[in-house]
């Protein structure tokens, strides 16, 4: 079949042991005395479920895009708020560290992915490496597409809002018309049917954060502005908000949840790594861009969620549409990916069909997570606080840990890491020891201070009715919206 076609090169055979280094799985001579039980259960498993498989029909050119389309959205909006927690040196230092470590950890699943051509998803590598263990996997991927999607609908809700800002409607009413904003788009069942929609995805959030670049430069840096921004990190930081710019940042480059679903749909997987250096440069250009151009002007007054900088009139409104349009395709995304987990897991065999009973199922389960999402979104209303909790709670495990154990499991059984691999293995393990329990002490703190000062889960928090960018630290609008119109 033409997903056994390919494999990493065995280290038996005295290749170069470099993650990029694919070839074709006919030219490997695997000794099956290196096969333990978990693999053999794998073996098995997937001889079962291979009718299930999605069809390789993505080239790498299209998969790109996804990549953009999937990782390039709600964390780029708040990095000029990170950055504006950690100063000039440590956060751009960070924006450039975390994207080959990043790069890193996502090639080591490519190459687990090409040792276990038909495990589709994270949990499949998990359960073909780890076996039974696996299912820590799943637990840490289920809960984590759960929480992006709450961020995403998070992101549309006050995306929403901050267009209709004079509507006087609650967050949590917002948020309800939002839901039944996405259900059409939750019912495109593969991923290879939303890769036309990922270049329209990468053009919609290209445009809002141009808009809010160009709306900053304009108005020129205050003098404030200048005083404020700081080459170290501010003096008025505090260690908590020094741990969310880090966990933000972490954030914003994360992707590796959907890597070997991208893998198991490409026609030729070992390109993987081909839109990986093709998606790469614009993503750090657009952070880069986004986090230095906030800073430089606004300083202590960069945003957490950019489109806060633009006047109320067109261009705003074309930028929040824009950017909606942009969620609305990152979250149906992440929804395919996690409805067709649960749908294989309740009844495998309407996965993949057309009837009308497989697309009832699909649209029952992917409404409920939506549902789910929207709860969220509401016991977490704060965009700045759910990214942080996100990047400290799940992106230690998604980024570092799982990539890292999971690849040093899998080389074991053909041969070891080699002198190179050991270190650069245990650099991931570590940085994912230490951003989990540090990252989630300071997310929690200052999550729960914004509960205290803004209001608790649910709460009908409205905007004042005025553009947004109007509003001052306390709460109110500095001109009246008929000043304005």
């Amino acid at each position: 079949m033409q997903e056994d076609k390919y494999a990493v090169a065995s280290r038996f055979e005295g290749q170069d042991s470099s993650v990029d280094d694919l070839t074709p799985l006919n030219e490997r001579h695997e000794d099956p005395a290196q096969t333990d039980s978990a693999a053999s259960a794998y073996a098995l498993e997937v001889q079962v479920l291979a009718p299930l498989l999605p069809e390789r029909r993505a080239s790498w050119q299209s998969i790109a895009f996804l990549l953009i389309a999937d990782i390039v959205g709600t964390g780029v909006l708040a990095l000029s708020g990170n950055l504006r927690m950690l100063g000039w040196s440590a956060g751009i230092g960070a924006l450039l560290l975390f994207y080959p470590i990043n790069l890193y950890s996502g090639l080591l699943l490519a190459r687990c992915h090409m040792w276990y051509p038909k495990a589709a998803t994270y949990i499949d590598l998990g359960h073909a490496i780890w076996g039974e263990w696996g299912i820590v996997v799943g637990v840490v991927l289920y809960t984590y597409f759960v929480f992006v999607l709450g961020i995403f609908h998070l992101t549309l809700t006050k995306t929403a809002m901050s267009v209709f800002y004079a509507s006087g409607l609650c967050q949590p009413v917002w948020g309800l018309l939002v839901t039944i904003a996405l259900l059409p788009s939750l019912q495109l069942q593969s991923l290879h049917d939303l890769g036309p929609l990922a270049v329209v995805s990468m053009v919609t959030v290209t445009l809002p954060v141009l808009a809010c670049i160009a709306s900053i430069v304009f108005q020129g840096r205050s003098d404030i502005a200048a005083e404020s921004a700081s080459v170290g990190i501010p003096s008025e930081t505090r260690w908590v908000e020094a741990v969310n710019g880090i966990s933000g940042i972490v954030f914003a480059y994360s992707g590796q949840s959907i890597y070997p679903n991208l893998l198991a749909e490409m026609k030729r997987p070992e390109d993987f790594p081909k839109a990986c250096y093709a998606a790469g440069p614009y993503m750090v250009f657009v952070y880069l861009a986004s986090a230095c151009t906030g800073y430089y002007y606004l300083g202590a007054d960069a945003p957490f969620f950019l489109v806060d900088v633009l006047d109320c009139d067109w261009v705003r409104t074309a930028s929040g549409v824009s950017l909606f349009v942009h969620m609305v395709i990152s979250y149906a995304i992440t929804s395919e990916v996690l409805t067709r987990a649960v749908q294989l897991k309740l009844s495998p065999h309407r996965n993949n069909g057309t009837g009308w009973n497989a697309r009832l199922e699909w649209f029952g389960i992917s409404g409920s997570i939506a549902l789910l999402a929207y709860c969220l979104a509401n016991a977490v209303p704060f965009f700045d606080d759910f990214t942080h909790l996100s990047g400290s709670l799940q992106m230690p495990f998604i980024c570092f840990l799982l990539p890292g154990g999971l690849y040093w499991t899998a080389a074991k059984r053909r041969g070891g890491l080699s002198a190179m691999e050991r270190p650069a293995v245990i650099g991931l393990l570590v940085i994912g020891a230490v951003l989990l329990p540090v990252g989630l002490a300071g997310v929690s703190v200052s999550t729960w201070s914004d509960w205290n000062e803004f209001g608790w889960p649910f709460a009908c928090y409205r905007l004042p009715e005025c553009c947004p960018n109007q509003v001052n630290a306390e709460g109110e609008c500095t001109i009246l919206d008929s000043e304005t119109s």
